[in-house]
């Protein structure tokens, strides 16, 4: 992982270590009534103010793109005001974990940490691992679009083809693009098949001397157009490693917001 990975789920573990000492030392105890201007309640609206703060940065990060300040820090921004939300509630609710919507607060701000400890790790540790295993790492959200056309065109070529070229083709080149999510051990094994000068025994070149010398250059084109769709698949493959993770922390975090204004609701109307 890259070092600002490493000190961020560094920070993590020690917030996490924080709120562990929360839960088993209680330091509020239950006390009957409530006053507005308690600890517990200013504890409640520090909680509230730094997790709407932790929510600007993905306002900075959508639509506000030249805002002072690199994308990075406000992200190592975002985690720490974040963590230190995490342990801000479980003050407030005095190391327990209450009933009702006090109990999902609780229990959803876990998750938004949990959620949050596997985007730190998957941003720290995936990108490096595509730059290592990708030959032309691709980092985009949408990439179906140039598989659609590379598959158009293979179609095109495989159009008029004789018929043992089409056994070649089944053989050689359906199952390199049929793949959904190919791993690296796949891409290389195909990678191999079709070099020329390849000793195995998959090699597609054992295939090919009853083909024409112009249908022989049609499936290595055909074959090189197959090696990149199985590289913008494994790029796609990481993406989703790279992103699941924050529709997850988006949803979470959402919910914590509308359980908050009802736990305020409750307390202070009801």
């Amino acid at each position: 992982m890259t070092i600002n990975a490493w000190v961020l789920a560094a920070l993590s573990g020690i917030a996490a270590l924080a709120a562990a000492m929360v839960v088993l030392l209680k330091p509020f105890p239950a006390v009957p009534g409530f006053e507005p201007a308690g600890v517990k309640p200013l504890l409640g609206w520090a909680a509230l103010a730094l997790g709407l703060i932790s929510m600007v940065f993905s306002i900075r990060k959508r639509q506000s793109l030249q805002w002072p300040g690199e994308l990075s820090i406000w992200r190592t921004v975002h985690v720490v005001v974040g963590l230190l939300f995490v342990v801000s509630l479980l003050l407030h609710s005095g190391g327990k974990l209450g009933a009702g919507v006090a109990f999902w607060l609780v229990a959803l701000t876990t998750a938004i940490f949990l959620t949050g400890l596997w985007g730190i790790v998957s941003q720290g540790w995936i990108p490096a691992k595509m730059t290592q295993s990708l030959q032309d790492p691709v980092y985009k959200d949408k990439m179906q679009d140039d598989i659609n056309l590379i598959m158009q065109q293979i179609s095109n070529d495989l159009e008029g083809r004789s018929e043992r070229f089409e056994q070649v083709y089944q053989r050689h080149i359906l199952p390199a693009i049929s793949l959904t999510r190919p791993w690296m051990a796949q891409q290389r094994a195909f990678f191999n098949r079709y070099d020329p000068t390849s000793d195995d025994v998959n090699a597609a070149y054992r295939d090919l001397g009853s083909l024409s010398l112009h249908e022989k250059e049609i499936f290595y084109t055909m074959a090189e157009k197959a090696l990149d769709i199985i590289e913008i698949r494994r790029s796609q493959g990481f993406q989703a490693l790279l992103n699941n993770w924050l529709d997850w922390h988006i949803a979470v975090a959402s919910i914590i917001m509308a359980m908050a204004f009802m736990h305020v609701m409750a307390s202070y109307v009801f």
